[in-house]
């Protein structure tokens, strides 16, 4: 599996996926910032939220809806691959590139921010402490929301179809963000407040569900799957 997993690294190193997908939340992030970062900071995390979720959505249809596509799933199963370790693979490889494109959507929305409109306030150790512990958990939590783009992709083993339906799946998880914590504060503007006010733990193990479910069903459907 460890050769595997490395040549899945090298693929999304070299591959075009997830430089689309950085540089969309670029863009896009900017314009977010540009347009509501002075007096809208709610709409300004909110819509951040949502860029960074769409991009993983975005980035699971580009890089394995290609995989069913091309074909390059089929060729790593017949050769002498388990389709689990196959499977693993890619959806660590998948976290991997998620991690990648949320802490550069938070990074994007906070400097942004900052080079527009200053801190507001003195900057403290504790300050930054409490920024970076508030965006580690909401990447985290994202993270098992992304789960389900990634079962999506698995199931239906198309990239067009796939991305719009994990929209309109992303969607429909925003509109329950009291369970999914996907209304989160700007971090900047609470920056002085004790963290753990502000983390949801009551849910977390609602939230883990969402990943063991996908991966389970994921790995059920893909050892089931014929794969032409």
């Amino acid at each position: 599996m460890l050769n595997l997993f490395k040549a899945e690294l090298y693929k999304l190193r070299h591959g075009k996926e997830l430089k689309i997908c950085i540089a969309i939340v670029f863009v896009i992030g900017l314009l977010n910032v540009f347009l509501h970062g002075d007096d809208e900071i709610g709409l300004l995390s909110f819509m951040s939220e949502i860029i960074g979720l769409i991009a993983c959505a975005l980035f699971a249809g580009l890089y394995l809806g290609n995989e069913f596509y091309k074909k390059t799933i089929l060729y790593s199963v017949t050769s002498g691959n388990s389709r689990i370790t196959v499977l693993l693979s890619k959806y660590l490889t998948y976290l991997i590139a998620c991690i990648v494109i949320l802490a550069f959507n938070a990074l994007v929305m906070n400097g942004f921010y900052v080079a527009f409109n200053g801190w507001g306030q003195p900057v403290t150790g504790s300050a930054v402490s409490f920024i970076l512990g508030y965006s580690i958990a909401g990447i985290f939590y994202d993270l098992c929301i992304i789960s389900i783009p990634f079962l999506i992709v698995m199931l239906l083993k198309d990239t067009g179809i796939s991305i719009v339906v994990s929209v309109v799946a992303i969607g429909s998880i925003l509109a329950c963000s009291e369970i999914f914590w996907v209304d989160r504060i700007f971090p900047i503007s609470i920056m002085t407040e004790n963290l753990k006010n502000f983390l949801p733990l009551n849910s977390i193990l609602a939230i883990l569900i969402i990943p063991v479910v996908a991966i389970g069903t994921s790995g059920a459907l893909f050892r089931k799957a014929d794969i032409k």
